[in-house]
């Protein structure tokens, strides 16, 4: 079984005590980095099923598979940013061979997080993390605008057996009228990243879920 890699980091502070002054150490504000780790080698595999619907031959294809990210290195772009680049294998099932699927990027930048998938640059996550934020995500591509929300944050959850202490909602698109459905979520957790990801469009429905692997 694959198991989720996450190399971790630990600094030392040190404090100087000058005589006759003690200042209280400020308290860190914690913005929600944590949710995109960015340390070069860490790696996630993920369990898809995507299930398409045609509607108008009435058919139903069924895909199960495995993704596996890992953060292959860093480079600036031509903005100057320090980018990560995304590898992305694919594989049919458990024990099969692992073959380059396409490679994604991101930036971390300071009050966002972007990713650019399949040439397509989106606004995944804003900084400060507050329940309730509302953002476009797609500011950043020719898009309509979709509003992302965080509907919860810094909750436990319990992802395919897999149990996380500290998690982040996204809902990215939350819409029906009887007829029409869209509905895009993903989820965070800290230190791992994006732990699920679930997309229904009825329009030719189609359903794809990535539940992390323990």
């Amino acid at each position: 079984m694959n198991h989720t890699v996450i190399k971790f980091f630990f600094g030392a502070i040190f404090i100087l005590a000058v005589a006759g002054c003690k200042k209280d150490a400020p308290t860190e504000v914690d913005v929600g980095y944590s949710y995109i780790p960015g340390t070069v080698g860490s790696w996630v595999v993920y369990d898809v099923d995507s299930i398409v619907f045609n509607l108008f031959n009435a058919s139903i294809d069924t895909h199960t598979y495995q993704i596996r990210e890992i953060i292959e290195s860093t480079y600036l772009d031509a903005q100057d940013r320090e980018t990560m680049r995304i590898e992305r294998y694919r594989r049919g099932s458990t024990t099969g061979s692992w073959k380059i699927k396409d490679v994604w990027a991101a930036n971390k930048l300071d009050a966002r997080y972007e990713r650019v998938e399949e040439n397509v640059r989106y606004v995944k996550l804003v900084f400060p993390v507050n329940n309730g934020q509302i953002w476009d995500g797609n500011s950043a591509n020719v898009n309509e605008t979709w509003d992302y929300v965080y509907t919860d944050s810094g909750v436990p959850k319990t992802i395919n057996g897999s149990y996380f202490t500290s998690c982040l909602t996204v809902a990215q698109k939350t819409y029906g009228d009887g007829i029409d459905t869209l509905y895009f979520v993903e989820m965070y957790a800290k230190d791992v990243g994006m732990i699920y990801k679930k997309a229904v469009a009825d329009y030719m429905t189609f359903l794809r879920m990535g539940i992390i692997l323990s």
